[in-house]
């Protein structure tokens, strides 16, 4: 009764995050009126309990808010995501896998699995109408698979021992998510132990509302990627480099994004002391690519990833006044052309950075260039989804960087633009809200001279000038 009394606030403000939550397991994306009531609910109850444990100092035991968060979690449980379509594709791969045949080498559209009982199963449970948010199913029947090997072999377990059933493979990969997510926290805990940082900073990531939505809720595979990143730098910072070359290649075998980060890190080691861990790295990817390596892997799936720079738009930022500016000049939508110049633009921030880093820049310096490099490729892209910024969320643990927390309330606006079922309208309005606002957030980020206190401790780890 005491401890309640103690802490009333807490309680309440948890209670609010919870059942907030607990709502988008029923609301769909056309729902947009309740989508962004509740999930402003969740978002301001979530910044006032960072209010009270970052800056008041409210003593609470992180025993139980781990245990809350796994709660919060294990309500997602209870329901297909309603807010994306992309587990329909992840259990066809896998099937595909199991029919003997790569994922990479043909397009849903085309394909007929060799049994009729698997047909049946693909046709009423991947190509057809959705009682929740969505009519046909996969949103990427035309196009080969984009998800690298090790994401394939998720895929094929979580079919494997779900059978036919499309929630029993849901389920399944919400255990395997949730439970990468458990080991992402202990390895960051071990990193804030390691430089000396309160513990209670990991909330920061672990309570967020749109980590818990988009991972659990909603099965996008940036949380496990994010945990093996965590894997690979504890390892580098107790100078283990084979164990985080494997967890390093591990993170690119689930998502690409890390290729990003590997200048950066070998520079920071330094070349002679990188050997090891490069070659880990290269080694074990070839080693999670084998199974599927064919022909089909390296055209196909270039393919897709050719699709993604030079044909989707979705919630961008300077992309879009970069082809108002072609549109106006030409009449014509230059997405071919700012496409192949976007990943050119990243490469040359990944060099600039790389380049003015010191050799005696402490790792949490090079988590801040890492920030940076995302927010630079996510600035330029064409193309960029909620879930997308759950790196930027957990580097701020350790940075101290205000612009990831402020745009993943922000980012939520772009649910809005799947008003009308099947059909993307965005509002031009609410992408100018969401990157201006986040633009002021960067901004302050950029005029701190050090991290905030109640952040990262000591003046080895000040913001460079």
């Amino acid at each position: 009764m005491q401890f309640i009394k103690e802490n009333r606030a807490v309680l309440l403000l948890l209670i609010f995050l919870f059942s907030s939550c607990c709502f988008f397991c029923f609301i769909t994306r056309n729902q947009e009126n309740l989508l962004i009531t509740f999930y402003a609910v969740s978002f301001v109850s979530y910044l006032v309990l960072m209010y009270l444990f970052l800056i008041k100092k409210k003593p609470f035991k992180l025993s139980y808010l781990l245990a809350f968060a796994v709660l919060i979690r294990l309500v997602m449980f209870t329901s297909f995501p309603t807010l994306s379509d992309d587990f329909f594709r992840f259990s066809w791969d896998g099937n595909v896998v199991l029919d003997g045949n790569s994922p990479y080498k043909y397009k849903p559209i085309s394909y007929n699995f060799s049994e009729d009982q698997i047909n049946d199963f693909a046709q009423n449970n991947l190509l057809s109408s959705s009682e929740t948010s969505f009519k046909d199913g996969m949103n990427s029947k035309h196009y080969f698979s984009v998800y690298p090997p090790l994401t394939q072999c998720i895929f094929t377990f979580c079919s494997f021992i779900g059978g036919k059933n499309l929630f029993n493979n849901v389920l399944f990969l919400r255990i395997i998510l949730l439970c990468f997510e458990i080991i992402g926290w202990i390895f960051m805990l071990k990193i804030l132990a390691h430089f000396k940082v309160d513990s209670i900073n990991s909330m920061l990531y672990v309570l967020n509302p749109l980590v818990v939505l988009e991972l659990s809720g909603n099965l996008h595979f940036e949380g496990i990627t994010f945990t093996f990143l965590l894997i690979s730098f504890y390892f580098l910072f107790v100078n283990k480099y084979i164990f985080s070359g494997v967890a390093f290649a591990l993170a690119i075998g689930l998502k690409l994004i890390p290729l990003m980060f590997l200048p950066l890190i070998v520079y920071k080691i330094g070349i002679k002391k990188a050997l090891p861990f490069l070659f880990t790295v290269c080694f074990s990817c070839a080693l999670f690519f084998l199974p599927f390596f064919n022909i089909h892997l390296l055209t196909n799936f270039l393919e897709s990833i050719e699709l993604y720079f030079h044909t989707f738009e979705f919630n961008a930022s300077i992309y879009y006044v970069l082809r108002w500016i072609g549109e106006f000049v030409t009449g014509n939508n230059q997405i071919e052309i700012i496409g192949s110049i976007t990943p050119f633009i990243t490469v040359v921030a990944i060099l600039i950075l790389t380049i003015k880093s010191k050799s005696s820049d402490n790792w949490c310096s090079l988590m801040r260039k890492m920030t940076w490099i995302l927010l630079i490729y996510f600035a330029v892209a064409s193309i960029v989804h909620p879930w997308y910024i759950v790196y930027l969320i957990g580097f701020s643990v350790f940075t101290g960087y205000v612009f990831p927390v402020a745009w993943s309330g922000l980012v939520f606006l772009s649910y809005m633009a799947y008003q009308n079922i099947g059909v993307v309208e965005e509002e031009p309005i609410l992408i100018f809200i969401e990157y201006f606002i986040v633009l002021l957030a960067v901004i302050y980020d950029l005029n701190q001279k050090k991290i905030i206190s109640f952040f990262l401790k000591g003046d080895d780890l000040k913001l460079p000038a």
